[in-house]
């Protein structure tokens, strides 16, 4: 149960992560820059850098 549980935690944040990276795509497509969108989402601005260039780390 416990190892089922861990498993479906950890689907849930990759797909909360892969959501919001689809966003943060869209938004700077839309013209959103860098460093707003960083300070939107509480990340650092390399790494929505690394987001909208399809980087991964």
């Amino acid at each position: 149960m416990i190892e089922w549980l861990l498993e479906f935690i950890g689907l849930k944040r990759d797909i909360v992560e892969h959501s919001r990276s689809e966003l943060i795509r869209m938004r700077y497509a839309a013209g959103e820059k860098l460093f707003d969108l960083a300070g939107i989402f509480g990340i650092s601005p390399q790494r929505i850098y690394q987001i909208v260039h399809g980087k991964q780390h």
